[in-house]
């Protein structure tokens, strides 16, 4: 029978733990309030799947979001997106995940300043600073559609995913293949550095070419003594 009764999160009668997450949960008589906390990276089928043994979540819930944004699709393909402030209702036969479109967002800002150092390099091909501004620019399309059309970016998915191997991927297999070879990366460095001021490269022992005392860079102005 229905009584006036409170309890407080401060003291619940039961927490569940598993991996990114937790629940937290009140009785009051037959019914049983929860408190969801999910960490980045949560997903129904990776982190309670297993635990509940069912390819979908067979619970309905009924709550209120306080911060973040969860992502559900049902089994029939519908999808919502709850945001903070949202009273929502998921009904039985869904699956669910952390959704974290605005880290995706400075993901892609922290891709194009990425792009921009490997631009500025010395060291690095600039072929890759061109795929990771097009990497970082698919990043930002993609968390701006999912925030303002969600409906939008679920068709963006296939194609926003294209440049990360090659820009990230390549970036990271040229650092492991060049990037531990420090005599090749000051030899290249100087190389073009002497490159930038237009002075001639010579062969150690050889002479340079004109006056041997000395070397005219390109804007013809000055005259620098050949050491």
């Amino acid at each position: 029978m229905p009584r006036l009764q409170r309890k407080g999160f401060d003291k619940p009668d039961e927490i569940r733990r598993f991996p990114s997450g937790s629940v937290e949960v009140i009785n009051l008589d037959e019914i049983a309030v929860s408190r969801f906390v999910f960490q980045p990276g949560w997903t129904w089928s990776k982190d309670v799947g297993p635990i509940a043994g069912t390819k979908t979540c067979q619970h309905r819930h009924v709550g209120y979001t306080i911060s973040g944004r969860l992502a559900v699709q049902m089994e029939d393909g519908t999808t919502l997106v709850i945001q903070p402030g949202d009273g929502y209702e998921i009904p039985p036969g869904h699956l669910a995940h952390v959704d974290y479109t605005l880290y995706t967002v400075f993901f892609g800002l922290d891709i194009l300043c990425l792009s921009y150092l490997v631009l500025r390099s010395r060291f690095v091909p600039r072929v890759f600073a061109v795929l990771l501004a097009a990497d970082g620019l698919a990043y930002l399309i993609y968390g701006f559609t999912d925030i303002l059309a969600p409906s939008l970016s679920a068709g963006l998915t296939p194609w926003i995913q294209l440049p990360a191997p090659l820009a990230e991927g390549g970036l990271s297999l040229w650092l492991l293949a060049f990037g531990v070879n420090l005599a090749w990366w000051t030899k290249r460095a100087a190389d073009r550095d002497a490159d930038s001021v237009g002075v001639e490269r010579v062969p150690a022992g050889a002479v340079p070419s004109g006056n041997p005392a000395e070397i005219t860079f390109d804007d013809g102005a000055m005259k620098h003594p050949y050491l």
